[in-house]
């Protein structure tokens, strides 16, 4: 969020009473609304329509069944798509609302949203039932009764636990992502192993972080990048020697520029000479 833009503080009927609100919202026009803040947790089901969340000078696009969750106290702002307006549900609540277990979910719940934006529903089978969740707590607002209240805080409670477990999930299926590229780009860089491709260029080509992608390597190869460069092109030595090639043209040809580095690298892991 830009520095200079304010920050509106919205009460919501959440904010007293039984803790829980739920509203379906749809404008006529695209609303620019300002960014805003609310004293207590929300869950926003993107219904229908396109259009975009800012948080903390990130921007992510939403579109229908997409699922967000604001922790209190989160400036934020939800921006119509002017040709498709969004509609969507919206669930205020206060943390006490939920049992014990279930409120301390909150807290890692908030950081996955944080850093990962809205769940794409549509893309998460195991989600499906969110929508029905919404729905039913909906219905549940028809009547003031402490049974209603109940079967309220119970289905927000599993939708919660819901998100939770999928939020869990994402950085597994990231990493599993992340190594299937990588596995895919191992003979790319055996094939190009003679030039000089560096940790930062070999990161880009998955595309990671440096430091994710060293992780992911070491989990892939079992060796460090600059360990695995240089047995891939020790390997290439070693065949071009087999095939009757001089030890300077072998090793310039795998890559090796500096000759006495060269040979004392080779001394190390091999245990001998290129000759011997």
């Amino acid at each position: 969020m830009p520095p200079a833009e304010k920050v509106t503080a919205w009460p919501t009927a959440a904010d007293r009473g039984d803790g829980i609100h739920i509203t379906e919202t749809r404008h006529d026009k695209p609303s620019p609304y300002p960014f805003h803040r609310h004293a207590v947790h929300e869950f926003t089901l993107i219904l229908e329509g396109r259009g975009r969340l800012r948080r903390d000078g990130a921007s992510w696009p939403l579109a229908r069944f997409d699922l967000i969750y604001l922790p209190p106290g989160a400036a934020h702002q939800l921006l119509d798509d002017e040709a498709d307006i969004l509609t969507r549900y919206t669930i205020f609540f206060r943390g006490e609302v939920l049992p014990p277990a279930t409120r301390a979910l909150l807290v890692p719940l908030a950081q996955a949203f944080r850093a990962s934006g809205p769940l794409a529903l549509s893309a998460r089978p195991a989600l499906h039932a969110v929508l029905d969740l919404f729905r039913r707590a909906a219905s549940e607002l028809s009547g003031k009764r402490p049974a209603r209240l109940a079967a309220l805080a119970t289905h927000l409670s599993e939708l919660v636990v819901s998100a939770a477990r999928e939020t869990q999930e994402i950085p597994r299926k990231r990493d599993r992502a992340a190594d299937e590229r990588l596995k895919a780009l191992l003979p790319f860089f055996r094939q190009k192993i003679h030039q000089n491709i560096g940790l930062d260029e070999a990161a880009a080509c998955v595309p990671l972080g440096r430091r994710q992608f060293s992780r992911v390597f070491r989990s892939v190869t079992g060796k460090s990048w600059l360990d695995w460069v240089h047995l891939e092109r020790l390997a290439r030595v070693d065949a071009g020697l087999a095939s009757g090639m001089g030890v300077a043209r072998a090793a310039f040809e795998a890559g090796f520029e500096n000759l006495p580095h060269f040979h004392r690298l080779y001394k190390k892991i091999r245990g001998k000479t290129p000759r011997g």
